[in-house]
């Protein structure tokens, strides 16, 4: 992802920006789409985030 798109994110251990993250789609049938986002801080925390966009 790019900068502009780890700026909205905070950490939710240190409240840092991500220093790195990755967004795909699950399709997991229909109507059933899933947002997915891996995302790491600079402390090495990792953590996702999915929405089904509603």
């Amino acid at each position: 992802m790019a900068s502009y798109q780890l700026a909205s994110w905070t950490c939710p251990y240190c409240e840092q920006t991500p220093s790195e993250g990755t967004h795909h789609w699950d399709d997991r049938g229909p109507y059933q789409l899933l947002s997915v986002h891996n995302l790491v801080c600079p402390a090495g925390h990792r953590w996702n985030n999915s929405t089904d966009g509603g």
